[in-house]
């Protein structure tokens, strides 16, 4: 192998390895800060509807919880 070649297979290393070690960290971080947007689905019962976007809710565990739908407009049904 010339000495270019070489050259250049040693600068795409190092260049493979920074991303790996930069990126990785980096789209874990963010990953990690926009967690809320995956939230973990559960079914649920609908138990009381309270106005247009907010209902109560049982859960599997008979726990009762309120929901809001952000970002629906719906106007009031009582």
């Amino acid at each position: 192998m010339s000495y270019r070649s070489l050259y250049l297979i040693y600068r795409l290393s190092i260049f493979l390895v920074a991303i790996y070690l930069f990126g990785c960290n980096k789209y874990q971080k963010i990953r990690e800060e926009l967690d809320f947007a995956f939230p973990d689905y559960r079914k649920c019962n609908v138990v009381k509807l309270l106005d247009g976007d907010t209902f109560d809710c049982q859960l599997p565990n008979v726990q009762i919880e309120r929901v809001k739908l952000i970002g629906v407009k719906i106007y009031d049904l009582i």
